[in-house]
């Protein structure tokens, strides 16, 4: 029996490890997979069993060389001839899912990883929107990777109600429970933190939209009240990451302020946190969040799309307004002030987490989508 023809596309190679393990298992379980991308070093990680085909793509709007995409994927998709196609990440889904309206591939699905657009105003805005309105009417599916963005989803009509799905929790991936069975970490890799720290942790991009103007603001509040505080920020501090000049500051004068670039092994850190922050303003799913629960951390985050899906408030974790810094320190010194009901709600979150965001569940709701 021919195998059906399963296609990727993702606009950066970087972008694979939003799909960690999925594509093997898709071709575990009978697919023939392919993969569009970008070229990177990622690409050496890839098992033989799929089929990788490179193409140079922008992340950034650029006419000339998005048009030269086009005619590159649409030449691909000819000779690749896919049963079904899921794109995800905002540049590839435009051109891929025009692409593939054009060759009527039979079944074409949009994952949906959250809305940039809601942190925007004006005519970049309006146009995010009619982008999105675009793939969604050359999609058939659009896999919302959480209820609530799902909700937004069909509150500004970007799609039919019917073309939504969001798979059990939310999640595009799940949660690769492998890699936190190894949570062991060197004293010297954050020699300022101490077992007598309380720490404050946050892993991400840092930048405006993820609230690390706030975090820091919280965090300055109440910084006297507890002698032995310390905010762990892990994550890069992006190029254009249009946070105040008083935050950077902060975060290379303040000594109990800790900055660790990028880590690729982030499991061991979560060990050094007592408490974990999001206070984002938007996301698709809050994957880190998801991480923190597991590593049975209770997590304040931002009431907002996205965000308010990956914890139960007042059992996994507490959910405040997001850019309001006065708020977000009140939560974080609730939980340091009541260490036995943060560990509870750590234990459930990490519970919660076994039960509903396992990678296999995730991949099977997939499957479900992809019978024709």
């Amino acid at each position: 029996m021919k195998k059906p023809k399963l296609l990727y596309v993702l606009t950066a190679s970087r972008s694979i490890k939003l799909l960690d393990g999925q594509l093997e298992y898709m071709a575990a379980r009978g697919y023939e997979v392919h993969l569009i991308t970008t070229p990177g070093e990622e690409i050496r990680y890839l098992s033989e069993n799929i089929h990788f085909h490179a193409l140079s793509m922008e992340r950034e709007i650029s006419i000339l060389k998005d048009i030269k995409a086009l005619f590159h994927i649409l030449k691909l998709m000819r000779q690749i001839k896919p049963d079904i196609i899921n794109y995800g990440t905002p540049k590839a889904s435009l051109i891929a899912s025009i692409t593939a309206k054009i060759c009527k591939v039979p079944k074409r699905i949009y994952t949906m990883r959250g809305l940039r657009l809601e942190t925007i105003t004006g005519f970049k805005k309006r146009f995010l929107i009619w982008i999105e309105k675009r793939i969604c009417q050359c999609s058939d599916e659009i896999i919302c990777v959480s209820p609530s963005l799902l909700e937004k989803v069909a509150e500004l009509k970007l799609a039919k109600q019917s073309k939504l799905y969001c798979i059990k929790s939310g999640s595009s991936n799940g949660l690769n429970i492998d890699k936190f069975q190894n949570m062991d970490i060197e004293e010297e890799q954050i020699p300022l933190i101490t077992a007598e720290d309380q720490v404050v942790g946050y892993v991400g991009r840092l930048t405006k939209d993820k609230g690390i103007d706030d975090l820091v603001d919280s965090f300055i509040l109440i910084q006297d009240q507890f002698p032995k505080l310390k905010l762990l920020l892990v994550g890069k501090l992006e190029k254009n990451h249009g946070l105040k000049a008083n935050t950077v500051i902060q975060m290379r004068l303040q000594r109990n302020i800790i900055h660790l670039d990028f880590q690729k092994n982030i499991a061991p850190l979560y060990r050094k946190m007592h408490v974990f922050v999001l206070p984002t303003y938007r996301e698709g799913f809050a994957n880190v969040a998801m991480e923190a629960a597991y590593s049975r951390l209770p997590v304040i985050t931002t009431n907002v799309t996205g965000a308010k899906d990956a914890i139960i408030n007042g059992e996994t974790g507490l959910l405040v307004s997001a850019k309001k810094p006065e708020a977000l320190a009140e939560a974080i010194k609730h939980l340091l002030e009541n260490p036995e009901k943060a560990r509870e709600m750590g234990s459930l979150g990490r519970h919660r987490i076994e039960a509903e965001f396992k990678r296999e569940t995730i991949w099977e709701g997939l499957i479900a989508i992809y019978q024709f």
